[in-house]
């Protein structure tokens, strides 16, 4: 996307690995790595050259990017055409939403912008056999899942009076919003295909400018005029952003950029705006990283009072078999060892795999989804690490007896 000149990390989990090595060879994206001791799949995304549905919606409905209508239905065909395709070839994706799916540009395809142009792009998933650990769900087909998607955005749309030619949003609503969501309700995807076929045909959907009748004719555009005038400037903006947070997390920097995308986009069609000053030392950036960090001092206090538990456990346990003694400072390397092992446990970098797990889930709600999760695996590795003290123990007593 434009100026989106940095690298992004997905991390899911995965329950067959020979599956998911099949369903990756035709469904890949970015440079990707399986890690098989923690059964986790890591993407490597290249965000110049990708863009998230999820932010793809949020960037329009915040008026930042610029999108036909054409495009959106082209759009929604081609999400169709995925899912059924790989239902014939007996692909499932039991766990599909917006966070999900991803537009991968090709055949040096210009970026999305501020302006509008034409797009080449293929769809693909990422997130195969990984459940919601952050929302909590049960498995729904694919072909359901993304009809309920199409439908949440075009109700989104409606919603914020997204229409894309404002002249036109009463008869957008009635003859093309509302006959697909109505379509999506019935879970027909071939149904909702012909629908969307049809809407395509009785409104000219003209395949080269990827526009329809009712879009917007840019000859005639003279917001598009003005918008093109900024172009360098947000692309600075993105490079600044870039740089002074390049210390940061990709997920940091994603959610500032995010959490800003509305007053970069003030200035654009509002010439009194003026485009906000980015460095380092900005007090924004101060404030995220804080709760960031306020929240990670949270979670520590919830975990170490269960890994304390654990860990007594295990050697209560272990010392049935071994009369060892140890000590307090021992000890508390033993809860240090745990809790250093569960907070870089790569499946907890799930929640940090998009920015709007955060923007739509309450921090205390998305907290306890994290720690319920860590949680599963304290007494394992509790387990592990007071075993492989007492291995140590054995091995100085066998050393003193030689």
């Amino acid at each position: 996307m434009i100026g989106m000149q940095y690298q992004s990390y997905q991390y899911y989990s995965y329950e067959n690995l020979k599956e998911l090595q099949e369903i990756i060879k035709v469904d890949g994206i970015g440079i990707m790595d399986i890690d098989e001791d923690e059964q986790i799949i890591e993407y490597q995304i290249d965000r110049s050259k990708c863009v998230r549905l999820s932010d793809l919606i949020y960037m329009i409905t915040q008026n930042f990017l610029r999108f036909h209508l054409g495009q959106l239905l082209d759009l929604f065909q081609k999400l169709l055409k995925k899912v059924m395709l790989f239902q014939i070839n007996h692909i499932e994706h039991s766990y599909l939403d917006t966070n999900r799916i991803w537009l991968v540009f090709e055949n040096q395809s210009p970026p999305l912008s501020i302006v509008y142009t034409t797009i080449d792009y293929k769809i693909a998933f990422t997130g195969y056999q990984c459940q919601f650990y952050e929302k909590g769900s049960n498995i729904i087909s694919a072909d359901y899942q993304i009809q309920k998607i199409i439908k949440v955005i075009l109700n989104n749309f409606k919603k914020n009076n997204i229409f894309f030619n404002d002249s036109k949003q009463n008869e957008i609503k009635q003859q093309i919003y509302d006959p697909i969501i109505q379509a999506c309700d019935k879970h027909d995807i071939k149904n909702t295909q012909s629908v969307i076929n049809y809407i395509q045909a009785d409104f000219e959907f003209q395949k080269e400018q990827q526009t329809i009748s009712w879009d917007i004719q840019l000859e005639n555009s003279k917001v598009d005029l003005v918008r093109k005038q900024h172009i360098d400037q947000i692309q600075q903006q993105l490079k600044d952003y870039i740089y002074a947070l390049k210390q940061e997390t990709s997920f940091t920097l994603e959610f500032i950029i995010l959490t800003q995308i509305q007053n970069m986009a003030a200035p654009l069609d509002n010439p009194k705006c003026k485009f906000n000053k980015v460095d380092k030392n900005n007090e924004y950036f101060k404030i995220v990283k804080q709760i960031q960090e306020e929240n990670q001092i949270i979670q520590k206090n919830h975990l170490q009072k269960d890994i304390q538990q654990a860990v007594d456990k295990a050697l209560k346990k272990m010392l049935e078999y071994y009369k060892f003694e140890f000590s307090q400072e021992e000890k508390q390397e033993l809860y240090d060892g745990v809790l250093e092992r569960i907070l870089n446990l790569k499946l907890m970098q799930y929640f940090y795999n998009s920015p709007h797990y955060h923007l739509e889930i309450s921090q205390e709600n998305l907290l306890e989804r994290e720690l319920s999760l860590q949680r599963q695996f304290i007494q394992k590795i509790a387990n592990e690490e007071v075993g492989r003290l007492i291995q140590l123990h054995i091995l100085i007593l066998i050393n003193d007896l030689i």
